[in-house]
């Protein structure tokens, strides 16, 4: 059974999605298209995960502000939206880019 960590990275990040090539050229090159093909089923779903979740930190760190929270609390709040709102255009970038090849 897997720990609750490994799940909600497993949730949040495309982590062991794709499988290591291993075997002749025709494995690899079969193997490269089904990791090709689990990126373009899953990362929608990561775009979708992050733009709630940016909406969600962009949404509180703005009510932090608005209610004229200490620094300490407002500026890592800002970051973590920050961060949210670049995971969500990485997500949507590759997810277009898969979808163009």
């Amino acid at each position: 059974m897997q720990s609750s960590h490994s799940l909600l990275l497993r949730y949040l990040l495309p982590v062991g999605i794709a499988r290591e090539p291993h075997g002749d050229v025709f494995l690899q090159h079969a193997m490269f298209v089904s990791n090709i093909e689990a990126l373009r089923r899953w990362l929608p779903h990561y775009v979708k995960v992050h733009a709630l979740l940016a909406g969600v930190s962009l949404g509180s760190s703005a009510l932090l502000y608005a209610c004229g929270a200490s620094s300490w609390i407002a500026i890592p709040a800002a970051l973590v939206a920050a961060l949210e709102v670049c995971l969500t255009i990485v997500f949507s970038a590759t997810t277009i880019a898969l979808r163009i090849v």
